[in-house]
């Protein structure tokens, strides 16, 4: 079954709600509205550009996907399931720990990506022509051939895997919080793009990674710091 509301200005609460939820906005006085998603898919559209949406979707199941749209900004968090996002305000997303540890995160337009409480080797994929910044990264990261844009990457102290398809955008790096017994992988990617690893005193593998490679260092406590190239200009 479907539940539809249209104008909404109020909050709503459908933390218990099985149905599909489509949710229509209006433009609200105070330019806040906050919805608790149901547990199914779930749509929330014609958001105003002065307006900021929080979204709680902590009861929206593994796999199932959540849609933004509008001129709004939204802030969403506890997400177990996918994303869609049109909206073309600042958009944030905060991912929480799932049964089958994958991801997807689909934006046409900017948007940011926090890892929360995702584990260390489940899988996010990015995906939408938008530039994506990620933060706090402990998930391994997979680039969608449609991810066009610029990503941005910031690490959390965990190895992981970035793994881009040929036709995604650049890729950046900064592994600041990467300690020096961790490794960062990279792979993929095409020679027409740039992979950027910033402050790394990790051990990089990049030996499939077919992007032009560009690695800045910081002080290693040990040392010493590891560093395997890819396949084109290093």
């Amino acid at each position: 079954t479907n539940a539809t509301v249209n104008n909404l200005v109020a909050n709503l609460v459908a933390n218990t709600l099985a149905s599909a939820l489509t949710v229509d906005l209006a433009d609200a006085g105070d330019n806040a509205i906050s919805i608790t998603t149901g547990t199914f898919t779930t749509s929330i559209n014609d958001s105003a550009a002065t307006d900021t949406i929080t979204v709680i979707a902590a009861a929206l199941a593994d796999n199932a996907l959540l849609s933004t749209a509008g001129a709004g900004s939204f802030t969403i968090t506890g997400l177990q399931g996918n994303l869609s996002n049109t909206a073309s305000g600042a958009v944030s997303v905060t991912l929480a720990d799932n049964t089958d540890g994958l991801y997807t995160v689909t934006s046409s337009n900017a948007i940011t990506v926090n890892n929360g409480t995702a584990q260390i080797g489940d899988t996010i994929t990015l995906a939408g022509a938008g530039a994506k910044t990620v933060n706090a990264l402990l998930a391994n990261l997979t680039l969608h051939a449609t991810n066009t844009g610029t990503t941005n990457v910031t690490t959390g102290d965990a190895s992981l895997t970035i793994n881009a398809n040929a036709a995604a955008g650049a890729l950046t790096v900064d592994g600041a919080a990467l300690d020096q017994d961790k490794t960062l992988t990279l792979a993929g990617g095409a020679n027409a793009t740039n992979a950027t690893v910033n402050n790394l005193v990790a051990n990089l593998v990049a030996n499939t990674l077919a992007s032009a490679l560009t690695v800045d260092l910081a002080d290693a406590g040990d040392n010493a710091i590891s560093i395997t190239t890819g396949t084109f200009t290093t």
